[in-house]
């Protein structure tokens, strides 16, 4: 996974703790981006709009858990509901040991802080360790399930039809992460197998496009199916597309 991770923290009582992360997460070893707004907001450009952008490319969000960052009424809520919506790992840091997760986050795990910085670091670190194992990202793909299915009943109607497609979508994806947990190697020769195929339907699509005059046709030809493959990859006339899963951390 490429990018930086994104710290969302309420300046009321988390703002030392955060700048103390970012230090530590930077300085290594090894070294991992932090994008936190006191440092990396530019001036003269709309500060939504740089949020917005971090957020949508940020490999995962820590939300460092505070008295103040818990409430419902936190500002910042809007930070991991968006990273939820983009579906990247929200990871829940503990600072104060009185804090409780938000109902919407209550099915994770959080790494805590509150007995010790340095403990809790190493916990993150190991922890980063895993991100885009297999087991990792099935891992995610079922909190990020949970979390859907909390949100339903609650949902406005207008949104329920995407959640509900965020579920299948989500199911489908850890049904895929299930078998490449169970073999590796097995599911990552059936991928490779895969995209081999629907590159080789490329190129043939694609020579019998550039010479249109090998073929006459008396009856209309038939159309080019639109569909998706079992394993997800979508077929739409000259265009193939494949979701293969993370294997390791870059």
């Amino acid at each position: 996974m490429d990018g930086h991770f994104f710290v969302s923290y309420s300046r009321a009582d988390g703002a030392e703790f955060a700048e103390r992360l970012a230090d530590r997460l930077v300085a290594g070893p090894p070294s991992d981006p932090v994008w936190l707004n006191v440092r990396d907001i530019q001036p003269g450009v709309d500060r939504d709009d740089q949020i917005r952008d971090a957020i949508r490319t940020c490999r995962g969000l820590f939300f460092v858990m505070t008295r103040d960052s818990v409430q419902d009424h936190w500002a910042g809520k809007l930070e991991w509901v968006w990273v939820l919506r983009y579906k990247k790992p929200v990871i829940p840091l503990r600072v104060d040991a009185a804090a409780s997760l938000p109902f919407q986050l209550s099915s994770r795990q959080y790494i805590d802080f509150s007995g010790g910085f340095d403990i809790g670091l190493a916990r993150l670190r190991a922890y980063l360790n895993s991100v885009s194992s297999p087991k990792w990202m099935l891992q995610e793909l079922r909190d990020q399930l949970t979390a859907a299915e909390r949100e339903l009943p609650r949902a406005d109607p207008a949104q329920r039809l995407r959640i509900e497609q965020d579920m299948q979508d989500l199911g489908a994806g850890s049904a895929d992460q299930e078998r490449l947990a169970a073999d590796p190697e097995a599911e990552t020769e059936r991928t490779e197998a895969r995209i081999s195929a629907g590159l080789e339907q490329q190129r043939h699509r694609g020579r019998s496009e550039a010479d249109p005059a090998r073929a006459r046709f008396v009856n209309t030809p038939p159309a080019v199916a639109l569909g998706y493959f079992r394993d997800g990859t979508r077929s739409q006339g000259n265009s193939v597309s494949f979701w293969v899963p993370l294997m390791s951390r870059s």
